[in-house]
């Protein structure tokens, strides 16, 4: 019953959100130099408009640019907590260049919210409940989306 729910959840949102979906990426027009993937940030650190990032809700959870570095150059090896924090940094960094909207704030608070509760490294595995349930996956796929340049802004070059 749980499996049905989460789908028929996953299916509305989805659809919903396809249909307010802006009908122009942002570009340019507003002030983004496009979004970058995770792939993108780990290569271009010299890119990074931040160099410490602040993920904590109710403690202080602070990475530096190095310490991010190391999670992002790590493989996922079976671990989603790696996957979501690769995504939800990625997601920050291009919120910092003012690439975002509303729907990307909410997925990357949402994305912060998943980490606070399950820490990267901590061994998430993807047929559990903290990353099926818990959103885990429905969260990566909206910062998905976004960190690609498939909702609102361009990707970058």
């Amino acid at each position: 019953m749980k499996k049905i729910t989460v789908a028929i959840l996953f299916v509305l949102v989805f659809t919903m959100a396809f249909a307010v979906l802006p009908t122009s990426a942002c570009g340019t027009e507003c002030g983004c130099p496009g979004v970058g993937t995770p792939g993108y940030w780990k290569n271009h650190p010299e890119a990074w408009p931040i160099t410490e990032i602040d993920l904590d809700l109710d403690e202080n959870i602070d990475f530096t640019q190095e310490e991010a570095l190391y999670w992002m150059n790590q493989p996922v090896k079976n671990d989603k907590s790696i996957t979501m924090f690769k995504a939800v940094i990625a997601a920050r960094l291009n919120w910092e260049m003012d690439c975002h909207d509303k729907d990307a704030q909410y997925w990357y608070w949402e994305g912060v919210w998943w980490l606070n509760k399950f820490p990267v490294g901590s061994g998430v595995k993807a047929n559990t409940e903290a990353w099926q349930y818990s959103h885990g996956e429905l969260i990566y796929w909206w910062l998905d989306e976004f960190n690609n340049g498939r909702l609102t802004c361009l990707p970058r070059d």
